[in-house]
């Protein structure tokens, strides 16, 4: 089948020296990716008294992964992940055998 969307062979093999490089009439083609992350925590501690300890933490990333193809049917890639997170947490100490504690996430 002669295709403008299926290219003709560009790996002929001739005068090859090794198996892996003799093949005849085949199409060879690439891809490349690459991976870029970013991340990031900030914390924050608060011992208000003896009795009371608070602290607040929030955290956030970001993945990308785009992808490039030499093939025109398999189209290029690109794939984001963002990600975003925190938690709060305060714990009251009524006694030394009994406190209470408010987690929120």
């Amino acid at each position: 089948m002669n295709s403008k969307y299926y290219p003709l062979p560009n790996h002929l093999g001739a005068g090859c020296s090794a198996i892996a490089t003799c093949l005849t009439s085949n199409l060879t083609y690439g891809t490349s990716g690459a991976i870029d992350g970013d991340q990031g925590d900030i914390k924050f501690d608060w011992n208000i008294s003896d009795k009371d300890r608070f602290f607040l933490r929030y955290s956030q990333s970001r993945l990308a992964q785009p992808g490039t193809n030499t093939m025109p049917l398999s189209y290029d890639s690109f794939w984001n992940s963002p990600t975003h997170g925190g938690v709060m947490d305060w714990t009251h100490t009524v006694s030394p055998r009994w406190s209470t504690k408010r987690v929120s996430a």
